[in-house]
């Protein structure tokens, strides 16, 4: 669906088919409200489903090295020092506590030790490097708003009926009235069957994109 159909639905499900009591700023901030609901509920089975990588150039320091995040990050899944073979996963630490309090000289020789970092605001650190690497970071990427009327939700196409019975149970919310039953059975069954659907392209393997007949 494109955010034009979605609006129809929306309003539809809304009791509400001319808009009078939703103007567009509004239909559109609830539908792009329920695309995150629906996101959050497959990333509660998959967390990968919606990431995304980036790389940073990482260059030997005695402090620490900080580089802005990618503008669409929402969640950082995975980091990892690709220079190593395979590469040597990364452990995250505090930023205050971000400098190690154990004495460097007796760190085995030759030993690559994981590259230590940390999150502060949109910027990812990475703690005292002892050498010069690749960093490479999975995410949970934002998905993009919704704002023209041919826009498309990156959700799954057989599931866009859900977003829209979200913004609409938000925005019965936001009018005090009670979500009507049978909308919340249609809400649970779908929301069911979109469960099913990831759990099954999880358990076919990582590779897997699409279910299997």
């Amino acid at each position: 669906m494109t955010l034009d159909d979605l609006i129809t639905l929306t309003l539809e499900y809304l009791d509400d088919p001319n808009g009078r009591r939703h103007q567009p700023p509004l239909i559109t901030s609830l539908i792009n409200a329920g695309m995150d609901d629906v996101k959050r509920i497959v990333e509660d089975v998959d967390e990968t489903f919606f990431s995304n990588q980036a790389t940073i150039s990482v260059s030997s320091s005695d402090d620490v090295q900080e580089e802005t995040l990618a503008s669409d990050v929402s969640k950082i899944i995975h980091v990892e020092d690709t220079s190593q073979s395979p590469p040597l996963p990364g452990v995250q630490v505090n930023y205050q506590t971000r400098h190690p309090t154990f004495d460097s000289r007796f760190i085995p020789a030759g030993f690559a030790p994981p590259p230590e970092w940390y999150i502060r605001g949109n910027k990812i650190g990475i703690v005292k490097p002892s050498s010069s690497f690749t960093l490479r970071y999975t995410y949970s990427k934002v998905l993009p708003r919704l704002s023209s009327k041919s826009d498309t939700p990156e959700i799954p196409a057989d599931y866009h009926d859900l977003i829209a019975l979200h913004a609409a149970k938000r925005g019965f919310a936001i009018e005090q009235r009670d979500f009507p039953k049978d909308l919340e059975q249609i809400r649970q069954e779908q929301q069911k069957q979109l469960l099913t659907f990831v759990e099954s392209r999880t358990r076919q393997g990582p590779g897997f994109v699409q279910v299997m007949d």
